[in-house]
């Protein structure tokens, strides 16, 4: 019987002898990024003969990295990216790294371990895979804010993991994500599986206010929001930079005319001071 046979045999018996023994509380979990690398902890009695330990990780029953008497074992797609430290596994850590991680790697992971002739011990961790979104890009589809009776916007990210959520807030009001106002779609990246997602939202327009859109993307893995802005007013732009223009020519006129009213103020003052000082003479 050759060596991966072996070890195959021992983590089966492994798991069926401890498959009761998880956690009644629950397994801890661990975030890794996808295409990352991440690390899966699993702390084990320290030995200066590594030759007497007997380490298995494993998915339910199928190996992702063995090793015994020294010699390691993988899994099949682990073994160039799983690796356990022999220098670590004699100080008492037998992590697993793992490197270039996927949405199939997303599962309870097993870590057991036995020294010598005593009996096995197994620590169970959930690794969940994430990805961020890119930063949402806000765009007007159909602004007829001071022509027509809606303005039509589409909020677009891409690259995250798992499916995300597009909210929408106007005049910092958040908005009814059921309304028919609102249409999400997303799509699979088929090289790895992340998503692309994408929200439209249809606002009725009310004459004479000033609108702020906001598109908020939620990534609950990640517990991360991404946001992006956009403000408009329903005066054409050429008007408003013409008023804009008013409003500086008018700033600069009334500081013009507090300056030369301060001016003869002073002038004056000093006029009346020297004509009384030319009086007592």
């Amino acid at each position: 019987m050759n060596l991966s046979r072996v070890i195959n045999l021992l983590c089966t018996a492994c798991f069926l002898l401890q498959v009761f023994c998880t956690k009644a509380l629950g397994i801890d979990s661990v975030i890794g990024v996808l295409g990352g690398n991440v690390l899966l902890p699993c702390i084990c009695e320290p030995s200066k003969r590594s030759d007497l330990y007997y380490l298995c990780w494993q998915i339910d029953k199928t190996l992702v990295f063995a090793i015994t008497n020294n010699t390691p074992e993988y899994g099949e797609n682990f073994k160039t990216r799983a690796r356990v430290s022999e220098n670590e596994i004699q100080n008492g850590n037998c992590s697993l790294h793992l490197s270039n991680i996927s949405v199939n790697d997303a599962k309870n992971y097993d870590c057991i371990v036995a020294v010598g002739d005593r009996e096995s011990k197994k620590q169970s961790i959930s690794l969940k895979v994430a990805a961020n979104y890119s930063e949402p890009k806000l765009e007007v589809i159909n602004n007829s804010m001071t022509d027509g009776n809606i303005s039509v916007y589409m909020c677009s990210t891409y690259g995250g993991y798992p499916k995300g959520n597009i909210y929408w807030t106007l005049d910092d009001e958040p908005q009814p994500q059921d309304s028919d106002r609102i249409q999400f779609n997303s799509t699979n990246e088929t090289r790895n599986r992340s998503y692309n997602i994408t929200s439209v939202y249809t606002v009725v327009n009310v004459p004479h206010q000033f609108r702020k859109i906001q598109c908020i993307v939620e990534n609950s893995a990640l517990q991360v929001n991404l946001t992006a802005s956009y403000e408009e007013s329903p005066y054409p732009k050429k008007l408003m930079e013409e008023k804009k223009k008013m409003t500086i020519i008018a700033t600069v006129s009334v500081s013009i005319i507090i300056i030369v009213t301060l001016i003869l103020a002073v002038l004056g003052i000093r006029h009346r001071n020297k004509q009384a000082g030319t009086s007592v003479i």
